[in-house]
């Protein structure tokens, strides 16, 4: 069998199994973990870099597809949230970055980079560039997204699983209200495909999946005839899991080993981030504490966008600020990084 095809089945299958299992976002998480095993055991897993920027198109088309006029009326009032958001997350960043520093071998810089809530393709980059050591960073990050992923949202579950959620039903209508039919779905694709191509030549952070996003919301408000079907959501969710799965090789398990200790404290420091960002978010209103803890987990935008829904938030903001956020920590974290570790180290 050819390694895409071995790899998508494995996902699939891994991804479906952690369904029954009713893991939250299990889709993703299942073919995570099933195609990681693959590559760790035989080497076999490969997934190209189109289907990320797939499943990041039609992240950004689903949830284009669950906004509303009114939900619009709101931006203006995430400010206070956004800033407390990034400047909790900066915070954090640096806090973890030199926690990592006194446990590690790790230089400074590497060690600050490593605690970067960014993507997993692009900071590693950027870190290397910056002098950083890529390697190191790359397992760090691939960390951050498995616990970000896998972990925090089951423990966000578990602590707020007495809270009221009273939004599926909103979900619910909002699925039934939308123009359905081949044509519409047919142009909705075309539309998130074109725009969010567009956005990742552009080089734009988080470009496939912003632009795809607001050509279908432009879709969406100005002609309504924007609709994708949850499956299309699966099937970007298993996309994302199987490909993010692949990345892992036994090198990088195997590293892992020597790593653990900086990666425990980035992993115990990131989900209390959660936990007090999260309470913080909560005070500004407008959420839940479930949806707040879940704005301040430290994944991908679109990953967390792909499995909102299995966890039973439908609050159009999370996605909003999870978007501002991964371009602001892109485009604005490495060059505080740079110069607080040269300070540090002058």
């Amino acid at each position: 069998m050819p390694a895409l095809l071995l790899t998508l089945f494995v996902g699939t299958l891994a991804g479906l199994f952690f369904c029954e299992l009713k893991i939250p976002g299990g889709l993703m998480i299942g073919a995570l973990v099933g195609t990681a095993a693959l590559n760790v055991l035989t080497g076999r897993a490969y997934m190209p870099a189109a289907a990320r920027i797939a499943a990041q198109i039609a992240a950004g088309g689903f949830i284009a597809c669950t906004v509303e006029k009114s939900d619009l009326s709101r931006l203006p009032h995430l400010a206070r949230h956004l800033g407390v958001l990034v400047g909790g997350m900066l915070l954090f960043n640096l806090a973890a970055g030199f926690a990592i520093y006194r446990v590690s071998d790790m230089d400074l810089l590497t060690s600050l980079f490593c605690a970067v809530p960014g993507g997993l393709s692009d900071i590693p980059i950027i870190a290397a560039e910056m002098g950083a050591a890529a390697s190191d960073v790359a397992i760090a990050q691939f960390a951050r997204l498995l616990a970000g992923i896998g972990l925090f949202p089951s423990l966000i579950l578990r602590i707020t699983k007495r809270e009221n959620l009273a939004k599926n039903s909103e979900a619910e209508r909002r699925q039934t209200a939308a123009k359905k039919g081949k044509a519409n779905l047919c142009l909705t694709l075309a539309t998130a495909a074109l725009f969010g191509l567009f956005g990742r030549a552009l080089g734009v952070p988080a470009g496939g999946l912003l632009f795809s996003l607001l050509a279908v919301l432009a879709l969406k408000l100005f002609v309504n005839k924007a609709y994708l079907p949850k499956e299309i959501r699966q099937v970007a969710q298993i996309l994302s899991g199987a490909y993010i799965g692949s990345t892992m090789t036994l090198a990088n398990a195997m590293s892992m080993k020597s790593l653990l200790p900086p990666v425990l404290v980035l992993v115990a420091g990131y989900f209390a981030a959660s936990l007090l960002i999260g309470a913080a978010l909560r005070k500004c209103g407008a959420m839940t504490l479930r949806e707040s803890m879940l704005c301040a987990t430290p994944a991908g935008a679109s990953d967390l966008a792909l499995i909102y829904a299995d966890l039973g938030v439908h609050n159009p903001d999370l996605v909003v600020l999870q978007v501002v956020r991964m371009i602001l920590v892109i485009a604005v974290f490495p060059p505080i990084i740079h110069f607080v570790s040269s300070l540090a180290q002058a």
